[in-house]
């Protein structure tokens, strides 16, 4: 009988422990789970993170070259300037000479040299023209580019 009881004592004792080991497995696989979950959140932060970052190094791309387009259209700007300035200089230069020669042929090609100067002028303020619409246009696309910048920094 002694030995009975003592067997019963062991087996509660043994039931006790598996109970005991039962619980702290569930709560280590409650455990898992919640750190599972919060693995998987931060797995998901990053990829978002890293399609932020992709989409300010495609923003940031997008408008330096928005930025190097408009430095070359002031660069072709300043070029067609001296370009016109050049040629006027140049025409100024042959009038002076055919007045100094006088005659009424010199009239003629005095008078065809200051039109074609007149066409000149006209052609590069249309030309200038184009330009500063081009670069209106170049710097909406950079106000544009700025302004989503600022919204998803501020």
């Amino acid at each position: 009988a002694r030995q009975v009881e003592q067997h019963k004592g062991e087996l509660d004792n043994t039931k006790q422990q598996a109970l005991k080991a039962r619980r702290q497995h569930e709560e280590a696989k409650q455990q898992v789970r919640q750190l599972t979950q919060k693995l998987d959140k931060i797995k998901q932060q990053q990829q978002e993170s890293n399609a932020t970052h992709q989409q300010t190094k495609l923003e940031l791309h997008q408008a330096t070259a928005v930025n190097e387009a408009y430095k070359a259209l002031v660069a072709e700007m300043r070029a067609k300037i001296a370009e016109h300035e050049q040629a006027a200089e140049a025409a100024e230069s042959q009038i002076k000479q055919l007045k100094e020669k006088g005659g009424s042929g010199a009239q003629d090609e005095v008078r065809a040299l200051r039109e074609q100067m007149v066409q000149q002028e006209n052609d590069m303020r249309a030309e200038i023209e184009r330009l500063k619409a081009e670069m209106r246009q170049r710097q909406a696309q950079h106000d544009l580019h700025e302004s989503r910048w600022q919204q998803r920094y501020s």
